[in-house]
């Protein structure tokens, strides 16, 4: 029989934090209390869980001992301390901090209360690579009469509490951002527009930067944590590492995945990270392996899923999904594709299995997928087949071939890598649920979805989702009412730069609607095509009715050099030439604070607040008041030092009076005596009668959610770079259970 107390399986944390006294200079995340044999003091105490072997399992004499044994395979999975006899806690099986001294047998003798009493923690989470999976089991032993051990059946059978991803709809406690003075690319604008953002969701002092300040001095500045990009050099803190949270029945641990790619902030997060009640797992990073899709930006946690789903099939919209339980927890939301390529005849198996050959090499650049000479050929698990693994480009390409009709059937595959997929799996409370996002350059989840807070009371949640088709219907109808009533419709991102393809120097991104269309419609039909397939996919395997279906927001992508669909993402040649990124900044990708969301101003077409309304109606948006559309008159602009005032007004079609006599621009010292901008950076009112179509349609359908809109600038150096405002980001949030009013559900009564 297993053993557990009051029908509560036994839990044990992995032991991720930092509890010890470590020295200033060290690594922190060298000093974790999974890598030492000492209990250190009263909270990590509490972070092991209580082992009682009831009095009633031991012999007659009360001096025989029990003998407790681990499997071989559990031997490194979780350590056992003891009572010693001055009182403390001593390692006496399991994991050691020195591996020769590991053991998996104790021989544990009754307490004085009658019992025996352990500590039990874990040393890793759940799937992690090199150590078994599934339940720790621990045998009850006794010696019989002639001193051989032997049991009565009697196990302890541990589960390692697992990762779980944290909901946006949780309270927030700390927000992450890098700060970068690389030339032409600073982040200043957007600190400061995100303090202001945080400001005015949690007070003054949540965030308290100058915003007049054109330097901003890396550290922590209340709730903001900004990193310093001279040191670690990654502005994406959202693909460096993932916080979510481990808990048990007696505690719970913040705990931070470090993201498989390595990297700056990686490091900077094993140095600086792991503390009391925080700890860190960075078992998957393994630089330079695998493909972007790898990293936690690649991960979208769901709202909770009520009902077991059925199987999904392998189509436009992602993988095949067999059928899956109910996820009271949610499902992770992950870009993954799986889709034919080409047939090779079956007469090569051979030369598969013998590890490739010049035949091989051949078929493949006959398919036009020419394979490098340091490609590798393996075992497809479960079998039969053979995986193809190359690097075109500085991008990582990946093939499954598997025989079938007289045929060896290829397909393109861009999943997450084995080891990786494997670890999420093995959580076991937060069932995978892929979206193909092979067509995506980057291939994130969060570039086509997020989940944000609804409901007057915000507890509820739905999903964001880019709607290409939205956005051109936007257009058109804009385009439409310009030409036959003259509505005064400007062109898009105007004063703005940005890196076309091939190009290491910055060019004016400035665009009509109408060469937008012209340019860009072609591809945006295509592709909203496959996220509407992607739409329907989310409501299948999620069980969302009518009232829950995902949210469209406009997003526009770069036109692609082919439309066959069914090369979509794929790299044939040396050319990455079907993938693609946002053109618009991407409205699916946001930051969730509380009930606000922050999202990236959209440098978009702008009209009078009444031809905007018209244009809303025109295509069923929520109706915004006229109140509330005068709010979006006029933008704020960040300006470089030395940017002219008349510059300023030609580009936005604006007097210069206007502009230096606008309240908001009469600060002292904004612009010197030959009428330029003074500081490094400097906010400049921009006052046009104007509202931006974009927009003013995510603030129709988010206040129709009771939401509040933040808009920011994120244009430099994120939009340039392809990455958005949750890419820039990271956010520490609160679990449901560290309230201690929460009555559940819990992840060990909805797992097995």
């Amino acid at each position: 029989m297993s053993f557990g107390t009051n029908g509560v399986p036994i839990i044990v944390l992995a032991n991720l934090d930092v509890d010890g006294q470590v020295p200033a200079s060290a690594v922190r995340g060298d000093h974790l209390d999974a890598f030492d044999d000492v209990v250190d003091g009263p909270g990590d105490r509490s972070d092991l869980t209580e082992l009682t072997v009831p009095g009633s399992w031991f012999p007659g004499s009360a001096a025989e001992p029990l003998v407790l044994r681990l499997r071989p395979q559990d031997h490194r999975r979780v350590r056992v301390f003891g009572l010693a006899a001055d009182g403390g806690w001593v390692r006496v099986m399991g994991a050691a901090a020195d591996p020769a001294g590991d053991t998996g047998r104790h021989e544990l003798v009754r307490g004085p209360d009658g019992d025996g009493g352990l500590l039990v923690e874990a040393v890793a989470l759940p799937g992690a690579p090199g150590f078994a999976a599934g339940e720790v089991v621990l045998e009850v032993l006794r010696h019989g009469p002639d001193g051989c051990l032997s049991g009565n059946g009697a196990t302890l059978a541990l589960r390692i509490a697992p990762f779980l991803l944290m909901s946006n709809v949780r309270p927030v406690e700390r927000v992450y951002v890098t700060y970068t003075r690389a030339a032409s690319f600073e982040s200043v604008a957007f600190i400061q527009d995100l303090a202001e953002a945080i400001r005015s969701v949690y007070g003054p002092a949540a965030a308290p930067l100058d915003p007049d300040d054109p330097v901003v001095t890396p550290g922590t500045v209340g709730m903001l944590r900004v990193l310093d990009g001279n040191r670690y050099a990654d502005i994406w803190p959202q693909d460096a590492f993932e916080l979510g949270y481990s808990v048990s029945p007696r505690t719970w641990m913040r705990v931070a995945l470090s993201s498989p790619r390595g990297g700056a902030l990686s490091t900077w997060l094993k140095r600086t990270f792991p503390e009391p009640g925080a700890g860190l797992f960075g078992d998957l990073t393994a630089p330079g392996r695998g493909d972007s899709t790898d990293q936690p930006g690649n991960l979208e946690l769901s709202p909770p899923v009520g009902a077991a789903t059925p199987g999904l099939p392998r189509g436009v919209a992602g993988p095949a999904v067999p059928p899956q339980g109910p996820a009271l927890f949610g499902k992770m939301i992950v870009g993954e594709s799986d889709r034919p390529a080409f047939e090779l005849p079956d007469c090569l198996a051979m030369d598969l299995d013998a590890g490739g050959s010049c035949r091989v090499l051949r078929a493949f650049a006959e398919a036009d997928f020419p394979l490098r000479p340091s490609v590798s050929f393996s075992p497809l698990a479960p079998g039969p087949g053979w995986r193809v693994r190359d690097e075109a480009s500085g991008k990582e390409r990946v093939f499954h071939v598997r025989p079938g009709g007289g045929r060896l059937r290829v397909r393109y595959v861009r999943r997450l890598r084995p080891d990786y997929r494997r670890f999420l799996e093995a959580q076991g409370a937060q069932a995978l649920l892929p979206l193909d996002t092979s067509w995506l350059s980057v291939g994130h989840v969060d570039e086509i979805v997020s989940v944000v807070p609804a409901g007057p009371s915000g507890s509820g949640s739905r999903l964001l989702m880019a709607s290409p088709g939205l956005a051109l219907a936007l257009l058109e109808e804009a385009d439409h009412l310009n030409r036959r009533r003259g509505a005064g419709l400007t062109a898009m991102f105007r004063g703005r730069e940005w890196l076309e393809r091939g190009q290491v120097t910055l060019s004016p991104a400035t665009m009509t609607v109408r060469e937008l269309l012209t340019t860009h419609k072609d591809t945006n039909e295509e592709l909203n095509n496959r996220l509407l397939a992607m739409e329907q996919r989310l409501c299948d395997g999620l069980r969302l009715g009518p009232s829950e279906e995902p949210v469209q927001v406009p997003v526009l992508f770069h036109a692609l050099d082919t439309l066959v669909p069914h090369q979509l993402g794929m790299i044939s040649g040396e050319e990455v030439h079907a993938r693609t990124t946002a053109l618009t900044p991407n409205l699916a990708n946001v930051l969730v604070l509380d009930r606000t969301v922050v999202a990236p101003r959209q440098e978009g077409p702008r009209m009078a607040a009444a031809d905007v309304a018209r244009v809303l109606d025109a295509v069923g948006a929520p109706r915004l008041s006229s109140r509330r559309l005068a709010r979006l008159r006029g933008h704020r602009h960040w300006a470089r030092q030395g940017t002219r005032v008349s510059d300023m007004a030609r580009t936005f079609g604006v007097t210069e009076s206007r502009i230096t006599g606008a309240p908001e621009n009469r600060r002292p010292g904004l612009f010197d005596a030959g009428g330029a901008t003074a500081a490094a950076w400097t906010r400049v009112w921009i006052p046009e009668d104007t509202v931006d179509l974009f927009e003013a349609y995510t603030l129709s359908v988010l206040s129709s959610l009771c939401l509040r809109v933040r808009f920011v600038d994120a244009w430099s150096p994120y939009h340039v770079f392809s990455g958005g405002v949750h890419c820039a980001t990271n956010v520490q949030r609160v679990p449901a259970e560290a309230d201690e009013a929460y009555a559940g559900p819990y992840w060990w009564e909805t797992t097995s």
